[in-house]
């Protein structure tokens, strides 16, 4: 991996934008707070905007809203980094929320 960023933030029960300074290949964010159901929703490269695979306790689902975006492929972007969406399991207000990104390296070239 090129980029690999760690980080807490505290949930709103709104979208969250974090500006990594580069866009991820992958996302994990966790609801730290829910200790019951450990929710989390993970993202990654060719995922549509807003879509996620989401585990609650032992249960796996696809999203295809409210989950995780990308931030910085777009022509008026300012942010390069992601945006956690409004899931009400994993997004709660005042639950602490871990997250993972990745960014792969470039291929060399020979």
């Amino acid at each position: 991996m090129d980029h690999v960023a760690f980080g807490t933030v505290t949930g709103t029960g709104t979208i969250i934008d974090i500006d990594l300074g580069w866009t991820p290949d992958r996302v994990v964010v966790r609801n730290l707070s829910d200790t019951l159901n450990f929710p989390q929703l993970e993202w990654v490269t060719g995922m549509p905007a807003g879509s996620a695979v989401k585990r609650a306790a032992s249960t796996f689902s696809r999203i295809t809203t409210l989950g995780i975006s990308q931030l910085g492929n777009g022509a008026n972007d300012t942010k390069r980094g992601f945006r956690i969406g409004t899931d009400a399991t994993v997004n709660v207000a005042a639950n602490m929320l871990a997250f993972e990104a990745y960014r792969a390296a470039e291929p060399k070239r020979v």
